[in-house]
């Protein structure tokens, strides 16, 4: 099995790559994963696992029906049946949140703390299976994206090169989802980074007005000038201190009687 950090780079540059082809489609599978999101987020406290990763799993697996479990999207839920697809021989669960807890930690996926999006890629990918590594990028991850063409294994083991996977796949989804929730894209792509704001003012019949205009600097680099400005200051009044004209220093003297500095404050000795 390939590890995390042999793929870890590969799938990072291929979500900076991946572009959208099937927006509409993306959009309406997005809308309907926020929609099951308490039945994610319920799922989320239990293993840890990110409930929209949970959600665009559930969304290849049975188009987010809760009647299919997470595993193969078998349609077992209060049947008293087990799985007969791989995994076979799961269940039988008397709910869809059950269900799922038994699918994302017969992978392990429990024990995982951290969840950057080669992560998310990397662990789809594993959750489907590796038999489109060294073929083309799997249709499970990247099907209705310009990353993917044609090819998909059309039952467990066999695969078709010419097969055209009309699902959608996960990640052109999370994309989508990044673009409709705030919370998702902060989780995924992280906190965008900070501008600063400049402030300029416009002189309108005598009165300023504040236009608040950002500029788009970044902070790093106006902290960097005011750090030069300060230094600056320092040198020239550290400079014209060591020009200071040697008779304006007070003289040395040794009469206990004339007050003297020491500690930083006028004393007189007895």
């Amino acid at each position: 099995m390939p590890t995390f950090e042999a793929c870890a780079a590969g799938y990072r540059n291929l979500w900076r790559q991946m572009k959208v082809t099937r927006t509409a489609e993306c959009d309406k599978a997005a809308r309907k994963i926020l929609a099951g999101r308490s039945h994610y987020e319920a799922v989320e406290k239990k293993t840890g696992v990110p409930w929209f990763w949970i959600g665009i799993i559930h969304m290849r697996e049975s188009n987010n029906n809760f009647a299919g479990v997470l595993h193969n999207g078998e349609h077992i839920i209060g049947t008293g049946r087990q799985t007969r697809l791989v995994p076979a021989g799961r269940g039988p669960f008397r709910s869809w949140d059950e269900a799922a807890d038994d699918a994302l930690k017969l992978k392990g996926l429990h024990h995982i703390k951290t969840w950057p999006i080669e992560r998310i890629g990397y662990e789809a990918e594993r959750f489907n299976g590796w038999g489109y590594m060294g073929r083309h990028n799997s249709p499970y991850l990247w099907a209705g994206s310009n990353l993917y063409a044609r090819g998909k294994y059309v039952a467990d083991g066999r695969y078709d090169p010419n097969h055209v996977d009309t699902q959608l796949g996960v990640m052109p989804v999370l994309a989508t989802l990044c673009k409709l929730s705030s919370d998702v894209n902060v989780r995924v792509n992280g906190k965008p980074k900070p501008t600063a704001e400049v402030i300029t003012t416009v002189g309108t019949g005598g009165v300023v007005v504040n236009t608040g205009v950002d500029q788009g600097w970044p902070v790093g680099w106006i902290m960097f000038g005011l750090f030069i400005a300060v230094a600056l200051g320092v040198a020239i009044y550290v400079l014209r201190r060591s020009r200071k004209d040697p008779t304006d220093i007070p003289p040395i003297t040794t009469d206990p009687t004339i007050p003297h500095e020491r500690g930083g404050a006028a004393t007189q000795e007895s």
